[in-house]
């Protein structure tokens, strides 16, 4: 399934890149096209739900809704391998990301190759993002909490991407380990 959500997620973000470009990329044309995408994408999905049948559509529902429940080291393997290939990249995204927080121009007038760096910072999210979503569908509140606690919490300008990911892991751990407890309790309370 990995294989097959990056090869979607960069197939997706090909089509918001060519849509969105016209004489380079702005940020507000990126997002509209991307959101746009996103919602075409999100229709064909439920025609698909529709048109398919009830078993199909039950597992497509629950990858849907995202979670570990069900996962293993199938499912974990294939994460490990995808960060630690991209652990150079990710060493180069800390540092390509940190001019870019400054506004284009300035980015540009100190030596950076500004549509270069996006690129490469989104094709490598998007590799990162599919993987994940792969292993366990969209899992969104850790997407959209990680990063904004952890710029509240490093009172830094720019986000610490290693911070982020640990703070994303710290988010999910306790809702997992308490599910955990409580179906334990759960099965030893009615003996299965």
């Amino acid at each position: 399934m990995p294989v097959v959500s990056v090869a979607g997620g960069l197939g997706a973000d090909a089509l918001v890149h060519v849509l969105a470009w016209r004489r380079g990329m702005q940020a507000g044309r990126f997002v509209l096209v991307g959101v746009g995408i996103g919602v075409a994408l999100s229709a064909v999905v439920q025609l698909y739900l529709a048109d398919s049948e009830l078993e199909a559509a039950e597992q497509v529902k629950l990858w849907l809704t995202g979670s570990l429940n069900g996962r293993g080291w199938e499912q974990a393997g294939p994460l490990g391998v995808v960060l630690l290939l991209a652990l150079p990249a990710l060493v180069w995204a800390a540092r390509a990301a940190r001019p870019l927080g400054l506004d284009p121009d300035t980015a540009a007038a100190l030596g950076v190759r500004v549509d270069r760096v996006r690129l490469g910072l989104t094709v490598l999210g998007v590799v990162l993002a599919a993987t994940a979503t792969g292993a366990a569908g969209p899992i969104g509140f850790v997407a959209l909490t990680s990063p904004q606690l952890t710029r509240r919490l490093t009172r830094t300008p720019q986000l610490p991407l290693l911070c982020s990911a640990l703070t994303g892991a710290l988010v999910w751990w306790p809702p997992i380990s308490s599910r955990g407890r409580c179906c334990r309790r759960w099965r030893s309370r009615s003996g299965r």
